[in-house]
């Protein structure tokens, strides 16, 4: 669970132009990343998420898409927003 001034990193990944591929891609990136990502964009496809029920990966999608949305949004209207910027607690 993310708190006030966490950062959510999102990886992103190449989309293959088969399924098998693609999936083979995604079980190599868990595979060497285990614990610390819950989802990864796929380039020119879209997110996937998994979790320890379908319910909670359920959960992750809908947060992330309220996530994307927002981002959106404040990239429609120009407003200014930081990429890559460290909060100093």
């Amino acid at each position: 669970m993310l708190s006030t001034g966490d950062t959510l990193a999102i990886p992103i990944i190449n989309n293959q132009y088969s399924e098998e591929l693609l999936v083979h891609d995604i079980m190599r990136f868990i595979s060497r990343n285990p614990s610390s990502y819950d989802a990864v964009l796929v380039r020119n496809h879209g997110l996937i998420v998994w979790g320890k029920t379908w319910e909670k990966a359920e959960q992750l999608a809908k947060s992330m898409d309220a996530l994307f949305r927002v981002a959106m949004k404040l990239f429609d209207e120009s407003k200014p927003w930081v990429i890559n910027r460290r909060c100093s607690g």
